[in-house]
């Protein structure tokens, strides 16, 4: 069969598609990666077929607009500049937007009695028009049914966050699943935001969500369905015991980490000499706008006095505000985290979806200084909930005397990695990522042969 993944234009959601895709591909299947021309090297690095469609997204120049309203005070502290937006009603439309909901941008919100429908009504409004519709602009969304209705796909794997994926699988007929990266919290506030639909009149019904879909897909000759929102299926790579949501659409694939191209370093093959710890901040911050949001001299301060050897990872832009590195610390600017995780004691990082998951299929425990980015606090929650990590609920005002003191708990108190392993065993026993694909298949088979819904418009 013919498989179309559609990613994010960021390097963490490629990485979390490409076991899968390879899985899919040592099974004899055809396997082509869509996304914004911003990704097609990274996709071709990792020997998958690029598809660009539409134009690039640019999340460095997006990130570097917030980063300075939010610091000059100019902006209004929401994750987007309403000048960036392609196809949306603008900065007035954005202001009303922002002005009527009070909460509009936090997806976040999991407490019963925070989630009222206007709440919610408010969430999936501003990121309909201000964050999905961007993801997934008219130009990118034509340019991917166009490729589709032309190689004709059985399958359509979508990231949660890129909709022009099962818009594309509605316009052939094909099959599709979300592939999440971490927490569903689209579906964990979706199911809620449906319930309180129902229960208004029908002539107050709105859902942001299908009016922008359901206008979409009409397009191309297809109808709205709420798959489009959460998928047929939805593949989920976390453990039952850090999950938002569960149930007979969801299909649990072990993580099998993918770290991009790298070299083993000579270093990492010599004996050890004490324990190690591993210190990173991931990739993502650090190539949209060349710093981090985490306090990192206080982190260095911090592991100082640790006895331990510490593997940093970070580059010279990171290390421009610091002003000392301590002696126990090896400084690398890259090193594949599913190489270099089983010989260490603890991680420190912040939350994202790569280090994270990593971390958990190698049993180590982690501490987390959340950086607010979607899932990273929640995710920080549950590990410590389970007792196998600790979370710094604010690390941007964390000392080092306070970090060293936490950093020593997660080393010296053997709970901590008792708790890892047992997550590490639990991700262990969910299925491998070849172990998925006949459940793909099965589910593709259902759809042949192709439904043609029109021409290309």
């Amino acid at each position: 069969m013919r498989v179309l993944f559609t990613t994010h234009t960021a390097k963490s959601h490629l990485f979390a598609q490409v076991s899968l895709a390879w899985a899919l591909r040592a099974a004899g299947h055809e396997v082509h990666m869509a996304g914004q021309p911003d990704l097609a090297d990274d996709i071709t690095r990792t020997g998958l077929t690029a598809v660009t469609a539409g134009a690039a997204l640019d999340l460095a120049a997006q990130m570097e607009s917030y980063e300075h309203n939010e610091h000059d005070g100019s902006g209004d502290g929401t994750a987007q500049d309403p000048g960036a937006w392609e196809g949306t009603g603008g900065a007035d439309d954005y202001r009303a937007i922002a002005e009527r909901y009070e909460y509009w941008t936090d997806m976040t919100e999991i407490r019963p009695q925070k989630l009222s429908y206007e709440y919610m009504h408010g969430v999936f409004t501003a990121m309909t028009t201000q964050v999905f519709q961007q993801y997934s602009a008219p130009a990118m969304i034509d340019d991917l049914v166009r490729h589709a209705r032309w190689w004709r796909p059985d399958l359509v794997v979508w990231d949660p966050l890129t909709f022009a994926g099962p818009v594309a699988a509605r316009a052939v007929g094909a099959a599709h699943v979300r592939l999440l990266f971490g927490l569903d919290l689209i579906g964990r506030m979706r199911r809620p935001y449906l319930d309180a639909l129902r229960r208004l009149p029908p002539a107050q019904r709105e859902d942001p969500m299908e009016e922008w879909l359901g206008d979409t897909v009409r397009r191309y000759g297809g109808e709205f369905g709420e798959d489009l929102v959460v998928g047929q299926r939805t593949i989920d790579p976390l453990p039952p015991a850090l999950r938002f949501l569960d149930g007979p659409d969801r299909v649990p694939m072990r993580c099998a980490p993918h770290n991009g191209s790298s070299v083993l370093p000579d270093w990492l093959r010599e004996p050890q000499e004490r324990r190690r710890v591993c210190l990173t901040l991931g990739v993502s911050h650090r190539e949209l706008l060349g710093a981090d949001r985490l306090p990192l001299g206080e982190v260095l301060a911090a592991l100082a006095g640790v006895d331990a050897e510490v593997v940093a990872t970070l580059n010279t832009a990171q290390l421009a505000s610091v002003t000392e590195v301590p002696d126990n610390v090896r400084v690398v600017d890259f090193v594949p985290l599913e190489t270099l995780l089983p010989s260490c004691s603890a991680v420190i990082h912040h939350g994202g979806a790569g280090t994270f998951n990593t971390a958990l299929s190698c049993g180590v425990p982690q501490l987390i200084l959340p950086d607010g980015v979607w899932d990273t606090d929640h995710k920080a929650r549950l590990l410590e909930e389970r007792g196998a990590g600790i979370r710094v609920a604010q690390p941007e005002k964390a000392d080092a005397a306070t970090l060293h003191g936490v950093i020593t708990r997660l080393l010296e108190e053997p709970s901590f990695g008792r708790a890892a392993a047992r997550l590490r065993d639990e991700s262990r026993d969910m299925p491998a990522p070849s172990a998925v694909v006949p459940v793909l298949e099965e589910l593709a088979a259902g759809r042949r042969p192709h439904q043609r819904q029109g021409e290309w418009q």
